[in-house]
This record gives C-alpha cells, structure tokens and sequence, in this order.
C-alpha cells in the first residue's frame, strides 16, 4: 500500500474514514501489539503456577445392611446402625484433622514432599445435598499438584476415611461383645451363688435332720440293749408271745418280771408287754439282729435324711446348667449375632478395601478441573486487548505527528526537533 495519501482536512474534522485509512496503514503496528500481548498471556500460563480442583461424589449405601448375612442385617439393626450413620461418620471422619493425619501418612512420599498437610488439610471442602430421600455429598479440594497426584490423594484420603468408619463400626461390637461375655459371666456367678446359697442352707436342714435322725438312733439302740439285757436274763432268746407262761411268772412273785408287767392285768392288755418299752419280749436273737442293723446304718450313715431333701439337694447340682438361668439364651444369642457380625464384615471388607464399602463413591470418577478462566478465552481476550492498544497507539501517533507539522505549532516543533 502506497504511503503517499493525501489527508488534507482540516484539523477540527472528524472523518471516520480517515482514521479508518490510518488504521489500514498501521496495520502492522496494530500487528505487532497483538503479538506482543499474545507473547505476554503465554508468559503468563508458562510462569505461573496452575491451581486444581479435585472433587469425588459420595452418597449414602442404602442397601449395604442387607449385602451382609442374615445374623449381621440383625445386629445392625438391634445396634441402629444404618446408612446415614455410616454416611454422617465418614463425612465427620473425613474433616476430622487427627484421622487426616493418618490419612496423610499414607500418600506416597513425592506427594508429601510437594504438599504440606496443613495447606492440604485447609483446602478440603464437603458439600452436602440431598437427592430422592439419599444423603449426597461432594469431597474437594485445591492444589498446585499434577491432575494424577490429585486423584492420588482424594483417593487416599476418603479411603482411610471408609477404613475408620469400618474400624469403628467393628470396635463397636467388639465392645458390645465384651459388655455381653461379663453380662453372661456375672449371671452365671449369680445363678452359682443362689445354688450355692440354697444348697448349704438344704445341706444345713439335712445336718440337723441327720444329727437329729442319728440320734434317735443311738437312742433306740440304747433302748434295745437295755431290752436284750432283759431278755437274756430273762432267759428269753426267742419271742414270747404265750400270756399264760407270763401270768406264771409274774405270779411266780419275780420281782423284775413284775415291775416290768406291773399294770398288766387281763389279756385284753397284752399288747402292752410288747410294746417299746418291753421289747425283750422279741427274744435276744431278734435284739441282737435290730442291734447290728441299726450299727451298720450308723456307720454307713444311711437312711438318716428324708429323701425328698437329698433329692432336692442332687438337683440343685444338675441346675448349674446355662439352661436354668433366666435370660442368659438371649444374652447367647446377642454375643453370637455380634460375633458373626464382626467376622461378616472384617471378611467382606477385606474383600473390597480398595473400593467402596460403607458408603457409595466411585474412584474411577474422580473429577479434576483446572481453576480460573481457559486458555482459549484468555488468548481470545488478548488479541482484542492488542487490537485495542494498536488502534489507540496509531491514532494517537498520527494525531502528534499531524499537530507537528502544523505550521501554528512551528515553535513545538523546534522543541521537539531541536536544528
């Protein structure tokens, strides 16, 4: 393009075309300013540091109870444990500073040697909302770290948050289990101590009743030697029975014979020579059989207590069983239910601990989003920004260089170009 236009018009015009040829002929000005502010945007991106937003979506498992075995479904529900429970502890866990720690410790050690915990530990954010009825929420956080160190750490972090949530869930039944085992041992101590408490009392009952029984015993035995002693003297080693033979004797003016008939006078009273007291009508030999028989049962100890209460004291023995003890099957079969519960859910946790478990997310949609405005956009905006400058720089340009040659700014111009 030729640079010989002739641009006479007087200088209080304004001629939208002139300045449109002006800026035609600056074309390459405006060029260059473009450039240079396109040069200028990509020092920026090559300099500057890179901020990255990391988020993952996490809901609540509703279905997870009933994943487990039937026993284990039970014992959550008798201990309330639920979905939201677990959701509401991961999210607590997650912010939680001391169980971020342990969270951090386990990231890979170029990770930690880039980011520091405190910076990361203030940059995490949890979003909750809900969505039909389910507990949703979003984990985040920035940093100046690559795209896949990211992923590495959220992944990390909202992992050790599920193995904390399963760690206390399980410690829980642990507990209750411990709580059960002493609630069972202390009723069978108790259950022990009321059977140990009414035996000795029956043991008791039957002391007296034997000491009592061993006793008239020795009394009766007493009694039966008193009579063989009779008997023998009385020569009586068979039983008497003959009335006639008596009556003679007592007439026979024996005094022992009739102190001991003293009363009897007809037949109508001899039952009475035969009762307790005069038993050695029965004859020596039948006094001295009752004599060993009743020493025999003396030193075997037989037959001295009731046998209903020696009966009542051997069940007692037999009621020591878990079976006579109130409650304790319910106690059992909680302490089982929590046992399997603890085995269930170790087992299937170690079958999936590198995914979701508790609680819903999916590691494969972890989102990373570069912050602040795109590449594209800004490179836009700043070739217009250097479109702009240039057309501002040539009319201003051309503005200067026309008043300089103006013959009324002569003297402006001797300034300016001094000879």
């Amino acid at each position: 393009m030729s640079d010989n236009i002739n641009f006479e018009y007087k200088n209080n015009e304004f001629d939208l075309i002139k300045y449109f040829l002006v800026l035609v002929k600056s074309a390459n000005k405006i060029i260059i300013c473009t450039l240079i502010t396109l040069l200028i945007t990509y020092a920026y991106y090559f300099f500057i540091d890179v901020v990255y937003n990391t988020k993952i979506d996490v809901s609540e498992k509703i279905y997870f109870s009933y994943s487990m075995n039937p026993n284990t479904l039970i014992a959550l529900e008798k201990t309330k444990f639920q979905s939201t429970i677990f959701f509401d502890m991961q999210n607590e866990i997650f912010l939680n500073k001391r169980h971020f720690y342990d969270g951090y410790q386990t990231l890979d050690e170029n990770i930690k040697l880039k980011i520091k915990p405190e910076v990361l530990y203030n940059s995490l954010i949890i979003t909750n909302s809900k969505s039909n009825k389910t507990l949703l929420a979003t984990y985040s956080f920035n940093s100046l770290l690559s795209a896949k160190h990211n992923r590495d750490i959220i992944k990390g972090l909202i992992l050790n948050s599920q193995t904390i949530v399963v760690d206390k869930v399980i410690r829980a039944f642990d507990q209750l289990i411990i709580e059960k085992e002493n609630e069972i041992d202390f009723k069978r101590l108790k259950h022990m101590d009321r059977l140990y408490r009414q035996k000795k009392l029956l043991e008791f009952d039957a002391s007296k009743e034997e000491q009592l029984s061993l006793a008239l015993v020795n009394k009766e035995i007493v009694n039966l030697r008193q009579n063989l002693s009779i008997a023998k003297k009385m020569g009586y080693d068979e039983p008497e029975f003959n009335y006639d033979k008596l009556s003679n004797q007592v007439q026979d003016n024996s005094s022992f014979v009739r102190i001991l008939a003293e009363g009897v006078g007809d037949k109508s009273n001899s039952k009475y020579l035969l009762n307790k007291s005069n038993r050695y009508f029965f004859g020596s030999k039948i006094l001295t059989r009752q004599i060993e028989i009743l020493e025999d049962g003396v030193k075997q100890k037989t037959n001295f207590v009731d046998p209903v209460l020696a009966n009542t004291i051997l069940n007692l023995n037999q009621q020591k069983a878990d079976v006579f003890i109130d409650d304790l099957l319910y106690l059992q079969y909680d302490l089982q239910l929590y046992k399997e519960a603890v085995f269930d859910l170790t087992k299937a946790y170690k079958e999936s601990k590198d995914s979701s478990f508790i609680t819903s997310f999916n590691l494969d949609r972890i989102t990373v989003d570069k912050i602040g405005r795109s590449k594209t956009s800004t490179y836009i905006l700043a070739i217009l920004f250097g479109i702009i400058i240039g057309c501002i720089y040539s009319i201003l340009n051309y503005i200067i260089a026309t008043r300089l040659s103006d013959e009324n700014e002569t003297e402006l111009i001797k300034i300016v170009k001094p000879e």
